[in-house]
């Protein structure tokens, strides 16, 4: 963090307009790990006291919706919804925004919580995911015993696997 933060004092001086940051640890297998605090939460801890030494002029932090309380869908919420993170990824961005809150002195502070990451070809590893969790939860009377579970992804020969859309039983909340 130091050599990267004096690297930016090198080419930029000590003011800095804006930091966005995304970074943070996030496993697609959902398990639980050290490393949502190491990375996400202490990870922030030291560029936020790197940065006391520039004047940053705002810092932006990329949170997720799934910070939030679930709720019926085609409801809406705002910021102001209840917090109730489920597992560790969202449980490590609550965190982090209150470490951020408490940490930032006179630097204004963005939290966005932002419902999901795509590629340019709308492809989201964690809604794959989460498609392929609601397929494996139903009961066996609901799809046959010997059917292979499908995957969400088709590879297309000498192209990019794309996301099939297809009729789902269950419930999936928006962010999750």
């Amino acid at each position: 963090m130091r050599a990267a933060l004096a690297e930016v004092r090198r080419l930029g001086g000590g003011r800095i307009a804006s930091v966005v940051h995304l970074a943070a640890y996030y496993d697609f297998a959902g398990e639980p790990s050290p490393l949502y605090d190491e990375v996400t939460v202490r990870g922030t801890e030291r560029l936020l006291r790197g940065l006391r030494e520039f004047e940053v002029e705002q810092f932006i932090f990329s949170s997720t919706m799934l910070v939030h309380a679930p709720c019926e869908p085609g409801r809406r919420i705002d910021e102001k919804w209840p917090l109730e993170p489920k597992w560790d990824y969202p449980k490590s961005k609550v965190a982090t925004e209150q470490l951020i809150l408490a940490e930032h002195g006179a630097t204004p502070v963005v939290l966005l919580r932002i419902a999901g990451v795509y590629d340019d070809d709308c492809h989201s590893i964690p809604i794959a995911n989460q498609i392929a969790l609601i397929e494996r939860a139903q009961s066996a009377t609901e799809r046959c015993a010997d059917r292979p579970l499908r995957q969400p992804f088709r590879a297309r020969e000498g192209k990019r696997p794309r996301l099939q859309p297809r009729q789902m039983r269950g419930e999936l909340l928006v962010g999750e």
